[in-house]
């Protein structure tokens, strides 16, 4: 009698430990030399600066992956991995619209980030907390929901499509203050060749986790990004021990 294709002898220990290897790697989500298209809310200059990006590269190393990344506005980006057009998106904090239910996030951060408030320099009293934005009028990105959490302390909060023309209104004086990361606003002043000392950039006003988000098809591929992200992290001088794996 001809046996199944996968007919297994379950008093073999070992060969059920290969069957079920065989099965994972069959039915694996993420395939070992897979392509991942992932949208970056930043520009993809700034991105291969950031600490996210040396944690995602090297653990795109250890698990085998390529990834392409492209610059893509947030609300859209989210949208597009939501119906799983592209692969993921490299967020900067764990809050999603709710009606992005296909959209899993990897649960250990790929690294930390300062969110300040930036002014234009000598027109303000100093920033140092939420509190302190309650009379000025404040700008901040379109579909980044932590920093409209942040923005709502203002007078006045209005949200722009991009940050390029964030930083132009604010320079315009059509804002008092703009809420966003410490290296990117730096990094656009500087794009946008805005004198020195023009700028004055207050205490982190929060501690930001940046986040790895994925259509949910990568529910395996997201847990082994998890553990490597821990495990990088400890091996990099730029994050804290705390951060390690265990600790």
């Amino acid at each position: 009698m001809d046996r199944p294709l996968f007919h297994v002898e379950m008093s073999d220990g070992n060969r059920m430990k290969r069957y079920i290897g065989l099965v994972l790697l069959l039915f694996s989500n993420t395939l070992v030399g897979e392509t991942l298209h992932i949208n970056s809310p930043v520009p993809i200059q700034y991105l291969r600066q950031h600490q996210a990006y040396k944690v995602f590269e090297q653990a795109k190393e250890n698990l085998k992956l390529q990834v392409n990344y492209t610059f893509y506005p947030r609300l859209r980006s989210l949208r597009s991995v939501n119906l799983g057009d592209v692969d993921g998106d490299i967020g900067k904090a764990p809050l999603l619209p709710s009606q992005l239910e296909n959209i899993i996030m990897v649960q250990e951060p790929v690294a930390q980030a300062n969110v300040v408030a930036f002014s234009l320099a000598g027109d303000l009293n100093k920033i140092s907390s939420e509190d302190d934005l309650s009379s000025y009028r404040i700008g901040y990105i379109k579909g980044w929901l932590f920093y409209q959490k942040i923005a709502s302390h203002g007078r006045v909060a209005i949200a722009v499509m991009d940050v390029t023309t964030l930083f132009k209104m604010l320079l315009a004086g059509r804002f008092d203050v703009v809420i966003i990361e410490k290296g990117l606003g730096l990094f656009i002043a500087q794009q946008l060749n805005f004198p020195p000392k023009i700028l004055t950039v207050s205490q982190p006003l929060a501690n930001q986790g940046v986040y790895l988000f994925l259509h949910k098809k990568h529910k395996l591929l997201s847990a082994k990004l998890a553990l490597e992200f821990a495990k990088i992290k400890c091996q990099e001088p730029f994050f804290l021990a705390s951060q390690c794996l265990g600790e």
